[in-house]
Protein backbone atom coordinates (compact mmCIF):
# COMPACT_ATOMS: atom_id res chain seq x y z
CA UNK A 1 0.00 0.00 0.00
CA UNK A 2 2.98 2.31 0.27
CA UNK A 3 2.77 2.89 -3.47
CA UNK A 4 -0.88 3.95 -3.26
CA UNK A 5 -1.36 7.67 -2.87
CA UNK A 6 -3.82 8.79 -0.22
CA UNK A 7 -4.58 12.12 -1.89
CA UNK A 8 -3.56 11.91 -5.53
CA UNK A 9 -5.18 10.31 -8.48
CA UNK A 10 -8.82 9.64 -9.12
CA UNK A 11 -9.73 8.45 -5.61
CA UNK A 12 -9.07 9.88 -2.15
CA UNK A 13 -7.97 7.45 0.56
CA UNK A 14 -7.60 9.57 3.72
CA UNK A 15 -7.38 6.59 6.08
CA UNK A 16 -4.21 5.24 4.48
CA UNK A 17 -2.29 7.69 6.65
CA UNK A 18 -3.56 5.99 9.83
CA UNK A 19 -1.89 2.99 11.36
CA UNK A 20 -4.03 -0.04 12.17
CA UNK A 21 -4.25 0.62 15.93
CA UNK A 22 -5.34 4.26 15.51
CA UNK A 23 -8.00 3.33 12.96
CA UNK A 24 -9.28 0.48 15.18
CA UNK A 25 -9.46 2.72 18.25
CA UNK A 26 -11.33 5.41 16.30
CA UNK A 27 -13.90 2.90 15.07
CA UNK A 28 -14.40 1.44 18.55
CA UNK A 29 -14.83 4.89 20.13
CA UNK A 30 -17.54 5.64 17.58
CA UNK A 31 -19.15 2.18 18.05
CA UNK A 32 -18.51 1.29 14.42
CA UNK A 33 -18.11 -2.39 13.58
CA UNK A 34 -14.55 -3.70 13.39
CA UNK A 35 -13.81 -6.57 11.03
CA UNK A 36 -10.51 -8.41 10.81
CA UNK A 37 -9.74 -10.09 7.50
CA UNK A 38 -8.87 -13.70 8.32
CA UNK A 39 -6.27 -13.69 5.54
CA UNK A 40 -4.24 -11.15 7.51
CA UNK A 41 -3.39 -13.83 10.07
CA UNK A 42 -3.07 -16.76 7.64
CA UNK A 43 0.55 -18.02 7.69
CA UNK A 44 0.03 -19.46 4.20
CA UNK A 45 0.01 -15.89 2.88
CA UNK A 46 3.45 -14.42 2.17
CA UNK A 47 2.23 -10.92 3.03
CA UNK A 48 0.94 -12.15 6.38
CA UNK A 49 4.18 -13.98 7.21
CA UNK A 50 6.21 -10.88 6.39
CA UNK A 51 3.97 -8.69 8.51
CA UNK A 52 3.90 -11.01 11.53
CA UNK A 53 7.37 -12.58 11.37
CA UNK A 54 9.66 -10.69 8.99
CA UNK A 55 8.97 -7.11 10.05
CA UNK A 56 9.23 -7.81 13.79
CA UNK A 57 12.53 -9.64 13.17
CA UNK A 58 13.86 -6.64 11.21
CA UNK A 59 12.71 -4.28 13.94
CA UNK A 60 14.46 -6.36 16.60
CA UNK A 61 17.67 -6.60 14.56
CA UNK A 62 17.82 -2.96 13.42
CA UNK A 63 16.27 -1.19 16.42
CA UNK A 64 15.88 2.54 15.89
CA UNK A 65 17.20 2.27 12.33
CA UNK A 66 14.12 0.24 11.45
CA UNK A 67 11.84 3.07 12.60
CA UNK A 68 13.65 5.41 10.22
CA UNK A 69 13.15 2.97 7.35
CA UNK A 70 9.48 2.52 8.20
CA UNK A 71 8.91 6.27 8.36
CA UNK A 72 10.60 6.72 4.99
CA UNK A 73 7.87 4.70 3.30
CA UNK A 74 5.27 7.23 4.40
CA UNK A 75 7.18 10.25 3.14
CA UNK A 76 7.03 11.93 -0.24
CA UNK A 77 7.66 9.72 -3.20
CA UNK A 78 11.10 9.81 -4.69
CA UNK A 79 11.30 10.74 -8.35
CA UNK A 80 11.23 7.90 -10.83
CA UNK A 81 14.68 6.83 -12.02
CA UNK A 82 15.83 8.37 -15.26
CA UNK A 83 15.38 6.08 -18.21
CA UNK A 84 17.84 5.60 -21.00
CA UNK A 85 16.70 6.95 -24.31
CA UNK A 86 14.60 4.36 -26.07
CA UNK A 87 14.42 2.00 -23.09
CA UNK A 88 12.06 0.56 -22.19
CA UNK A 89 10.45 0.55 -25.61
CA UNK A 90 7.09 2.27 -25.68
Amino acid sequence: MAAVSWAGGRYRRPFLQLDRQTARKGRMVQSLPVWDDPHDADPASTRSRLRHEGLPALQKALGAAFLGLAAGGAGPRSPAPMRRRGFPPT
